[in-house]
């Protein structure tokens, strides 16, 4: 049952590549859809070819002697008064392998594909030689910390120091000017802020004593 299944199968593949007329493959297909299992015969009436496919007489009659000269098909005996037609699988089989010899493979397409790179290189970006220097191109700019001077910083210190007025003290927390607070101390003498800073330049001095002689006459 199954290798006839499949015999019968080869055979509708066959006689949609034969090199044959519509008709010839329609007619064929319904005497193919009117086989016998237990008498392998096929033999539908002339009126039956014509209802089912809509065509006329003269046109099955031409399907029929195709069928029969390319050897697929050859009439036979029957005991009814109806001709029977038997089916010549080895040709048809022979047509499909002729076939698909003749095709080409179609080369098949991985499922994942072809990816470039690796995962880590992806993730981590170009990578760079410690000693030969960057790879890619890429130049790695070393962080440059700010230095702090001692210049600058007793600079600014007496620029805010300028800029406060009377009555007002910087808050060495945040540097923000109180609402109300008590009023600064009295400017240190020369000698005596001398003494204290040994560790400024001349020219840091002489700031500062006229930042003092400044905040002297602003005093009321």
């Amino acid at each position: 049952m199954a290798s006839e299944q499949t015999a019968q199968f080869f055979a509708y593949k066959a006689l949609c590549i034969a090199k044959l007329s519509s008709g010839a493959k329609r007619v064929g297909g319904l005497l193919l859809d009117h086989r016998n299992e237990k008498t392998r015969r096929c033999d539908p009436s002339l009126r039956t070819i014509v209802r089912r496919l809509g065509i006329s007489k003269s046109s099955v009659l031409r399907g029929l002697e195709e069928l029969i000269k390319a050897g697929l098909f050859r009439r036979i005996d029957s005991d009814t008064n109806r001709t029977a037609y038997q089916v010549n699988f080895v040709k048809l089989r022979a047509i499909v392998t002729a076939f698909e010899a003749t095709r080409k493979p179609i080369p098949r397409k991985r499922k994942n594909g072809t990816k470039t790179g690796t995962v880590s290189d992806r993730q981590t970006g170009p990578k760079t030689d410690t000693q030969g220097g960057p790879k890619s191109g890429t130049r790695i700019v070393p962080k440059v910390e700010p230095q702090h001077n001692k210049e600058n910083t007793l600079n600014l210190t007496l620029g805010f120091a300028a800029a406060t007025p009377p009555g007002f003290q910087i808050e060495k927390s945040n540097g923000k000017l109180p609402s109300k607070g008590p009023p600064a101390p009295p400017p240190k003498s020369a000698a005596r802020q001398r003494q204290a800073e040994p560790h400024l330049s001349p020219w840091d001095r002489k700031q500062a004593r006229l930042l003092a002689a400044k905040t002297k006459e602003q005093e009321p």
